[in-house]
């Protein structure tokens, strides 16, 4: 009994040599041993589960961001200037394929007071002038909105006399002329019927032409927009002209500036020109800081396609 015991002592490399509950003096327990799985306190993270746990917060952050800045508007001029590239695009596209003028119209809209542009397309009433367009909305057009705290104007050469004072950048107004409107709107990109940018004198259509003589005018797609919410209850068509044109020598424009509306503001600057087409003194330090601040974007003539300046 005791050789065998002794024998057995002497075999410390073999497990499966010493019977239950003994143990070779100077061996190291085994996974299976009672003793290890008795051991006390809490089992510590491994260096690849650390890193998947890290993984994963960067992963929702990056899917979080992004979804938050659509939520709250995400003032990017960036997104602003792949908005306007696709309305524009499909203006112009437009215009080759029904083969008449196409264009955006720019305007603040009351209930948001967003910027926002609405297609256009020439309307029934006849605008002044042999080389002038008249504009009416293209019907059942959705607006688009630019991201919220985006702001923009459009480039301009209007000469404001007496020369050389000029308005360089065309804000969002509701008056033209002695004509007042509920809708703050803005300048025009128009592409005429072969998908280049025209630069015309254009009219806003308030009333169509009868379609049977004599009779009352009929109010049209832009009459009702700007004088929200409709036309009939603002002016009686009696003795009124049926195309609102900007001030003389105003033509359709070919790019804008964005900026940050926020800034702007904080610089002391407005997008209003109350006295459209008269020399206003007050836009200068406005315009100075657009000519500084604001990120430059005109319209290639022939393929409508957006170049960004700095």
């Amino acid at each position: 009994m005791n050789a065998r015991r002794n024998s057995n002592f002497g075999n410390a490399g073999t497990d499966a040599a010493t019977p239950g509950g003994w143990r070779a003096v100077g061996a190291t327990p085994s996974l299976r041993s009672p003793l290890r799985a008795r051991s006390p306190g809490p089992r510590a993270f491994t260096l690849t589960e650390i890193l998947i746990v890290i993984g994963l917060i960067v992963l929702v952050i990056s899917l979080a961001v992004p979804a938050f800045n659509a939520m709250t508007g995400g003032r990017s001029i960036d997104a602003a200037t792949n908005q306007l590239s696709a309305m524009l695009g499909r203006a112009r596209m437009e215009a080759i394929g029904l083969q008449e003028p196409r264009g955006l119209l720019f305007y603040r809209d009351p209930a948001t007071q967003r910027i926002a542009a609405r297609l256009v397309r020439t309307g029934q009433a006849s605008a002044t002038g042999v080389s002038s367009v008249s504009l009416d909305l293209v019907p059942n057009s959705d607006p688009m909105f630019l991201p919220v705290g985006v702001g923009l104007q459009l480039v301009d050469d209007y000469a404001v006399p007496p020369k050389p004072k000029d308005d360089r950048y065309i804000g969002f107004n509701k008056q033209y002329g002695t004509t007042t409107f509920e809708t703050p709107v803005g300048g025009v990109i128009l592409f005429d019927q072969s998908g280049r940018l025209s630069s015309r004198p254009y009219g806003l259509v308030r009333w169509n032409d009868p379609r049977v003589p004599n009779a009352t005018p009929v109010p049209s797609e832009m009459g009702n927009f700007l004088y929200r919410p409709d036309l009939t209850k603002k002016a009686a068509p009696t003795g009124q002209p049926q195309v609102v044109a900007p001030p003389v020598g105003m033509r359709s424009q070919f790019g804008f500036v964005l900026y940050d509306e926020d800034t702007f503001k904080n610089a002391g600057g407005t997008d209003e020109d109350p006295q459209l087409g008269v020399a206003n003194t007050s836009e200068v330090g406005e315009e100075n800081w657009l000519d500084t601040n604001a990120t430059p974007v005109l319209i290639n003539r022939y393929n409508g396609t957006l170049v960004r300046g700095e």
